[in-house]
């Protein structure tokens, strides 16, 4: 399956710079001007019922970006026809920009994946069981993952590792909980900025958050104020909207061989647990450890599973 950050790898290998300015938004860099783009993604080529994306477009918007893993004929014709939609064809390594078909690159891997609907409140209830095991009401759990009350009682109906207790609600099974997460969540979304920088990993994150109001610290450097085990390979960091970082000594690169990544998630979640951990430990610069340990796992590495595990360690062992 095919994510956001795929195709804006091929449009970056063509020569369009992109830079996110949202969860489903971005700015694209053209030869002649600069456009500001609706992101969709479609895990099957264009189709004609496709085309009511072009209706949704904010007043901000000037075209929808559609990034799909195969161009077709109808999805050429429907380009030509439509100057308000760019196409980019992930396994083609190809776009389709105001009536012109730029380059064709090896594909592109599509190792991620963009769902239509995630349970978002879901996941943050699971982050929120697992702080701490004094019972909680709903309300309480509500404020802390930032959703509704009556989505908090959701969640807590499809969870067998939960138990209803006189004060509140505990989790009576943390390591399922945890296990859980890590193998179901299908990532917070949203788009991602890849910069490089010369100084250490942790330097240039931490930059960051002290420039931008709001940003949280995740991956390698938060598991590192966790549950330090390993060295951070990237610096990681979520921020609310679009950010350039030029002026603090950043350049823009390519994913392989970026530094930092900058994402703006979809997950609107993260800042409530962020929130609800930071009483904990008293970093409010921090996302969860959970939304830490799925990040390192996603950064990979020989040693990232033990690094995972040590902030398993240091989360189930408050039980």
């Amino acid at each position: 399956m095919i994510a956001a950050r795929n195709g804006m790898d091929v449009l970056e290998s063509l020569g369009v710079r992109v830079r996110p300015s949202g969860p489903h938004r971005a700015v694209l860099e053209l030869p002649m001007r600069s456009v500001t783009a609706r992101v969709v993604t479609r895990q099957h080529p264009l189709k004609a019922v496709d085309l009511d994306v072009l209706g949704r477009l904010d007043p901000e918007e000037e075209v929808v970006l559609a990034i799909v893993p195969r161009l077709t004929p109808a999805g050429r014709r429907m380009a030509s026809e439509h100057p308000d939609l760019v196409v980019v064809a992930v396994e083609d390594g190809v776009a389709l920009v105001e009536g012109e078909e730029l380059g064709r690159q090896p594909a592109v891997s599509v190792d991620g994946a963009l769902s239509r609907r995630r349970p978002w409140g879901r996941f943050a209830l699971m982050r929120s069981l697992l702080r701490t095991s004094a019972p909680r009401n709903q309300s309480t759990l509500a404020r802390e993952c930032g959703i509704t009350q009556s989505a908090v009682s959701q969640g807590l109906k499809v969870l067998d590792q939960v138990e209803r207790r006189e004060l509140g609600w505990v989790c009576t099974k943390p390591s399922e909980i945890w296990d859980l997460f890590l193998s179901d969540y299908p990532g917070t979304g949203g788009l991602s900025g890849w910069w490089f920088g010369l100084a250490p990993v942790s330097q240039q994150a931490e930059r960051v958050t002290k420039e931008v109001e709001g940003a949280l610290l995740s991956g390698d450097i938060a598991a590192d104020a966790l549950a330090p085990w390993r060295r951070p390979r990237r610096g990681m960091v979520y921020v609310g909207s679009g950010v350039e970082l030029e002026a603090l000594g950043f350049a823009r690169s390519r994913e392989s061989k970026a530094t930092l990544e900058v994402a703006i998630p979809a997950d609107p979640t993260i800042w409530s647990t962020a929130r609800a951990w930071a009483s904990d430990n008293g970093r409010h610069d921090l996302v969860d450890p959970l939304i830490a340990a799925w990040d390192v796992a996603r950064t990979g590495g020989p040693d990232a599973d033990e690094a995972v595990e040590h902030l398993r360690t240091q989360v189930l062992d408050r039980w």
